[in-house]
């Protein structure tokens, strides 16, 4: 009975011990497997001893001379199409900076001779500054145009409604210092002129090319806002307010302020007005825009808009007249009819009110911008003699607008 329990032990330790070698040498075989997978030994023998971290001597000893020879020649020609690599993206960048280069070269060579496209003045052109000049009157005078030939001037600089005076109770930055104000004042003469020239063939744009519109030459003797119509709002709406402004501009540039006022018929400034409006309904409302009115839109909407800026011209007129007596010795009035018929003489004029020179190329040139003949526009509309005589009244106290009539004589 001992015996085969004995033998029975026996069997069963044999067989566990045969199951655990038999686990352990299953396991080493697949670990074996698993690294020859995932590790795959370098082809360059160079490399591979160099990983095991073999002695530099020894690395070269255990390589054949032929095979070392091979290897480097295969290294040589991997860098030597590196260095081709690197050399076409140097070529091509020197290339492309060299076609960027001969571009900007280009703009600036067509930049130096178009005087309109400067840089920012510096400090110093500031220094020979002798005044600053605000516009006032009413919208629709001409004013446009007299600042635009004010701008062409090579020492002066007159950018198309900036409204400093709207904007001095706000936060700008060109508040900062009468440099920047200045600077701002010439961006916007500049933005101007890109704009006068890209219309040039439009009459009104009032391009005048080979002067300095959006530019000046060495120095800026004059500069200022051409925002006749906002000058005299600021005065409508609150005339001390408005006068602090002006002061406080005074004080800020450091220069005496001039004003001008230019004058078209009141009935011609009111009718303008009213047509641009009735034009503008007619546009959204989408009905023709060959500039005549339909007399429908004339009955429903001349009256009503008439009436009004009737209305608004008369407080102007009333608010300019303060301003006159305010600041006659610094204003200079011009009258539309007189630029149209005597340009030189106008602009002469001009040039005289704010102390500058004017050569006979400017005045030549700014002349050639000038219609041939004043636009009547008093006439398109229908007006009752009712309306005529407000502002006929009106008018008749003011010794610069008492020459004008509804009939010209």
């Amino acid at each position: 009975m001992v015996v085969i329990v004995r033998r029975r032990f026996t069997r069963i330790v044999r067989y566990s011990l045969t199951t655990i070698l038999l686990s352990l040498f299953l396991t080493a075989v697949v670990t074996i497997s698993y690294l020859n997978v995932s590790y795959t030994r370098p082809t360059n023998v160079k490399m591979a001893l160099k990983e095991d971290s073999f002695p530099r001597e020894k690395i070269d000893a255990a390589i054949p001379e032929n095979e070392l020879n091979l290897q480097k020649r295969i290294l040589k020609g991997k860098h030597e199409d590196q260095r081709q690599s690197i050399n076409q993206i140097k070529n091509s960048n020197e290339i492309i900076i060299q076609t960027n280069s001969n571009r900007v070269a280009k703009k600036n060579k067509i930049q130096s001779k178009n005087k309109g496209d400067r840089g920012l003045p510096a400090p110093k052109h500031y220094n020979q500054l002798k005044t600053f000049v605000l516009f006032c009157g009413f919208p629709r005078s001409g004013q446009s145009l007299v600042g635009a030939i004010m701008d062409a001037h090579p020492h002066m600089t007159i950018p198309h409604d900036f409204n400093i005076v709207g904007g001095w109770m706000k936060t700008s930055s060109w508040k900062n210092s009468k440099n920047d104000l200045f600077n701002a004042l010439y961006q916007r003469s500049r933005d101007r002129y890109g704009n006068r020239k890209k219309l040039a063939g439009n009459r009104r744009n009032f391009y005048i090319p080979k002067l300095y519109q959006g530019s000046y030459q060495d120095y800026i003797q004059i500069i200022g806002d051409m925002s006749g119509q906002r000058v005299t709002q600021a005065y409508v709406k609150d005339f001390n307010k408005a006068k602090r402004i002006v002061g406080s501009i005074r004080q800020f540039v450091g220069v005496p302020i001039k004003f001008i006022m230019v004058l078209r018929n009141p009935f011609d400034t009111i009718a303008t007005q009213v047509l641009r409006t009735l034009k503008a309904k007619a546009r959204k409302s989408g009905k023709p825009r060959d500039g005549t009115i339909i007399e429908v839109d004339q009955a429903n909407l001349t009256k009503v808009l008439l009436n009004k800026r009737i209305r608004a011209y008369l407080k102007s007129v009333e608010a300019n007249k303060k301003m006159y007596k305010l600041y006659k010795n610094q204003t200079l009035i011009l009258y539309l009819n007189d630029i149209v018929n005597s340009p030189e003489t106008e602009i002469m004029k001009l040039c005289n009110f704010l102390d500058v020179e004017c050569s006979k190329k400017y005045i030549s040139l700014c002349s050639d911008i000038v219609n041939e003949q004043l636009s009547v526009t008093r006439k398109q509309i229908q007006w009752t003699e009712h309306q005529k005589d407000m502002i006929l009244n009106k008018i008749s106290k003011i010794k610069w607008l008492r020459k004008f009539k509804f009939v010209d004589t």
